[in-house]
């Protein structure tokens, strides 16, 4: 008898998907970021990276518990190691040291 037949395929959910995609995402927003020519550009990469790690994490929850696997993937583990944290909470407006640019 066929092995092939037999052998139950490695089911791919959705969660899995996302979890590699917002690594990806988070990827591409540090590489912009880096390349930002101006501050603030930088910054708003750096925290929709971070959101974008929070997805990926939130993901790899829901598959973790589904059965799936929870280990994290290893670029993703580097990046959020290097990565610096958000200096300016989302949706509050700059405070006045902010406004250099830098």
């Amino acid at each position: 008898m066929d092995d092939r037949r037999t052998r139950r395929r490695a089911r791919v959910t959705l969660d899995s998907q996302l979890v590699s995609y917002w690594d990806r995402e988070a990827a591409r927003l540090d590489a912009l970021a880096e390349a930002a020519r101006f501050g603030w550009m930088a910054r708003r990469y750096r925290r929709k990276a971070v959101q974008a790690r929070a997805q990926a994490e939130r993901s790899r929850a829901r598959e973790a518990a589904r059965g799936g696997t929870s280990e994290p993937a290893p670029a993703a583990a580097a990046s959020a190691a290097t990565a610096d944290p958000p200096t300016v909470p989302i949706g509050r407006p700059p405070d006045a040291t902010d406004a250099t640019g830098a």
